[in-house]
């Protein structure tokens, strides 16, 4: 009590006068995120067909707007599924639900795997009944072997999606009984696999049944006739391959159910929402292996110290090889562990100075004349071994570049300093493409930039993406084009070949004359706008392929509103689905079924465009 009478009773100049040695350290106040006065709530039910509450279920909701917590917000849910969020801003959020063995279905949807719909609220408004949807979860099941019939403990096992590109859904790892179980998948069609590691980077031999059966009978002998050379000798020479008789080389490799090494070999693992799939087992075994060899030519006097050699398999991403290859002095080189598939083998050699200036990722400056030079073949492996490859070098590929904004007047162009060209392969094209695994090029002031000057600038299908920060979609300037050779590679990938020209040009054009596609949608029966997928795709059956910058989805909010930012100027159909897959949008037969029932839309250069839609009830 007497502190607090002094503090009281303190006049201001006393405060001040303190020595600032004696005041308490100042400490950061930490942020408050604004409260607003909306509210949310709802309930969460499985999918089943009787519908039933998800009790302790995790309800997030993530604002998509400025201001609200980084974080976002989170409820569980009562017993009977109910959630509630109150002293929300106005504003657009994502919402949806989670809990162990069961599976998301993002909002406004009825299954998983699908976009999900923004919840928009106003402010004071009161938004109840939402509601989120969980779907009981699958389960695979099984055990991995080898060839023997033995478990393995310690492999991880791999559920992929059966369509599209392959990506990991979820990993579990076998037991000491070799058995594993992933759970919380979603009804579908699955591919299951693992990959034992190699005992050693070294490659494995396995002899031949004929090639042990000389050597039992060459021991056999030596022990009649008494003495003589190690009896361990015979065995050693075979798997040396020293031996007049040619060895198997095989190594581990991944494996699908049951016992493929091809992915489109694979028995395919069909599950129901809830269901449990057990005996799901996959038998190990080594695979033959070949060696890929051949020579390099018109090397110019290079040592090969100064060359690398390179292989990359068709829907690989990339890989270097020189772990893996022998080079000669007289410029043959030999790849040794090659899988069977379709392969491009390629060398590159370049001058000492070029290399130092790789590992940096820059040259400061114009690449000299005859630094570089690089081969590549394409080579198809079927367990046999591969020879007589020639590759001769020649200048090194390039990709030279610029970046153009046309502008009106409205906004001054970004800067440069940070952009960023990166170069992927089209894995989906089956054509082996060698993507170098180096940093992204760098975009000059001038808007000038560089790629294949340090010989990675290989045949194959790429992709070339342009990231300039500052450039959002939906506003300020947007990539109206990306020209090379005459065609515009935003709507075809970039095809390189042998023959191409040594040095290629593209162009990417900005604009700030953005088009845009939005309306309503109005519904007739009883489900929501929400409920639908709104798809806008080209009227040109040639652009219903990768990279499908023209395929368009949007879902409208609660209110029935959607939009499509950035849409390229051309003519369109437009339609509303009440459940689109991802997979969908890559199937040009899909697509061509719901083509003579879509509304036709143009949407000019820069033109805002706004479409109604409204779906009749169905006639009776």
């Amino acid at each position: 009590m007497t502190i607090r009478t002094w503090l009281l009773g303190c006049s201001l100049s006393t405060a001040v006068a303190v020595p600032a040695a004696q005041l308490p350290p100042q400490r950061d106040v930490p942020v408050q995120p604004r409260t607003g006065t909306s509210r949310i709530s709802g309930v969460v039910m499985t999918t089943d067909e009787t519908a039933q509450p998800v009790r302790r279920a995790i309800v997030s909701l993530t604002p998509l707007h400025a201001g609200g917590s980084p974080l976002g917000y989170h409820a569980i849910t009562d017993d009977e599924g109910r959630f509630s969020f109150s002293s929300l801003l106005e504003g657009r959020y994502d919402i949806s639900a989670a809990r162990p063995s069961f599976v998301t279905i993002p909002f406004g949807s009825t299954k998983p795997r699908r976009t999900a719909s923004p919840l928009v609220i106003e402010r004071g408004e009161y938004v109840e009944n939402v509601r989120l949807l969980l779907a009981k979860g699958a389960v695979v099941a099984g055990t991995v072997r080898d060839d023997t019939g033995e478990p393995i403990a310690g492999l991880d096992v791999r559920v992929e999606l059966r369509a599209g590109a392959g990506s990991t859904i979820a990993t579990a790892r076998t037991d000491d009984l070799g058995t594993y179980r992933i759970f919380g998948l979603a009804a579908g069609e699955y591919v299951v696999s693992t990959r034992p590691s190699s005992p050693s980077r070294a490659e494995l031999t396995v002899p031949t049944d004929a090639q042990v059966d000389t050597a039992l009978r060459e021991l056999q002998a030596r022990r009649g006739r008494g003495g003589g050379p190690d009896p361990r000798t015979a065995v050693t020479n075979i798997m040396s391959g020293s031996a007049p008789a040619s060895v198997v080389r095989a190594d581990f490799v991944r494996v699908f159910h049951p016992s493929a090494f091809v992915r489109t070999e694979a028995a395919p693992v069909v599950v129901g929402a809830g269901e449990e799939r057990s005996n799901v087992d996959i038998t190990v075994r080594m695979m033959t292996t070949a060696a890929v060899s051949g020579q390099i030519l018109d090397t110019g006097g290079r040592t090969p110290s100064d060359i690398e050699v390179w292989i990359t398999k068709a829907g690989s991403s990339g890989l270097s090889a020189s772990e893996r290859t022998v080079m000669r002095a007289d410029g043959t080189f030999r790849l040794v562990r090659v899988m069977p598939g379709r392969y491009l083998v390629a060398a590159r050699a370049i001058s000492p100075e070029l290399y130092k200036a790789s590992l940096a990722s820059t040259t400061g400056g114009p690449t000299p004349s005859g630094s570089c030079a690089s081969a590549a073949e394409e080579v198809l492996v079927s367990g046999s071994d591969v020879s007589g490859i020639s590759l001769r070098l020649r200048p090194c590929l390039r990709l030279n570049g610029r970046v153009v904004f046309t502008e009106s007047g409205a906004l001054k162009p970004p800067s440069l300093s940070a952009a960023r060209v990166m170069l992927e392969g089209e894995s989906t094209s089956g054509v082996p493409t060698f993507v170098p695994p180096r940093a992204p090029g760098l975009v000059t002031a001038d808007g000038r930039f560089t790629l294949g000057e340090f010989g990675d600038l290989l045949p194959g299908v790429f992709r070339l993406k342009l990231d300039v920060p500052g450039v959002d979609p939906g506003r300020g300037w947007t990539l109206e084009s990306a020209t090379a050779a005459g065609r515009d590679i935003l709507d075809a990938p970039l095809e390189i070949t042998s023959a191409s020209p040594p040095v290629i040009e593209v162009v990417f054009t900005f604009t700030d004359k953005r088009a845009a596609l939005s309306g309503s949608l109005e519904t007739a029966s009883r489900r929501q706008a929400h409920e639908y997928m709104v798809i806008a795709f080209p009227t040109n059956r040639d652009w219903w392929k990768t990279p499908f910058r023209r395929v368009r989805t949007a879902r409208p909010d609660l209110k029935g509103q959607y939009v499509m930012p950035d849409l390229p100027p051309g003519e369109y159909y437009l339609a509303a689905l009440t459940d689109l897959a991802p997979d969908d949008l890559r199937d040009s037969d899909f697509l061509g079924s719901i083509a003579s029932s879509g509304i036709r839309v143009t949407i000019g250069v820069g033109e805002q465009k706004t479409q109604n839609i409204q779906i009749k009830a169905p006639t009776r």
